[in-house]
């Protein structure tokens, strides 16, 4: 019990932990595409 229960909950910590980073370094990737198609857009505008 002594091995199983660390094991146990680095598992439990463990993948959420993983799925959070993921989802975080999509948001961050997302955000950042947004900025640049935010930017593409006023620079059209003041071309326009």
């Amino acid at each position: 019990m002594q091995l199983d229960m660390p094991v146990l909950v680095a598992s439990h910590w463990l993948v959420p932990a993983l799925v959070a980073i993921s989802g975080l370094l999509l948001f961050l990737s997302f955000w950042r595409i947004r900025q640049k198609r935010r930017r593409r857009r006023k620079d059209q505008a003041l071309v326009d």
